[in-house]
């Protein structure tokens, strides 16, 4: 995720073609996987891209968070992988959930 090592190789070159959904989940306090960088990779891909940002969030699963990652996580599976529509237009409104931490999405 560093600069020097980035998490999709070479100035994040590994994402081009992707177009495949894609869903990132990044904390704002994440230094080892900096959401800057994965807004850098994510920019690279072509098809569906959500990146949804934990305020305050270091790397790792954290637990106040949980009802958020499954929350955003299932919408978007839902959306994308069974492509429902209903599902897809409510996604593309949500700015945050609630409950749980500080959530927004970044990149839609």
């Amino acid at each position: 995720g560093q600069p020097v090592l980035p998490a999709f190789g070479r100035d994040q070159h590994g994402l081009d073609g992707v177009d495949l959904p894609f869903l990132g989940i990044s904390g704002t306090a994440d230094t080892t996987a900096p959401i800057s960088e994965v807004k850098l990779g994510m920019s690279r891909l072509t098809g569906t891209r959500e990146l949804i940002a934990l305020s305050g969030v270091e790397h790792g699963f954290d637990l106040a968070s949980t009802n958020d990652i499954f929350t955003w996580t299932l919408m978007f599976l839902d959306a994308e992988v069974r492509g429902n529509p209903t599902t897809k237009k409510q996604l593309s409104t949500m700015g945050s959930v609630a409950g749980g931490g500080d959530d927004s999405v970044v990149i839609f």
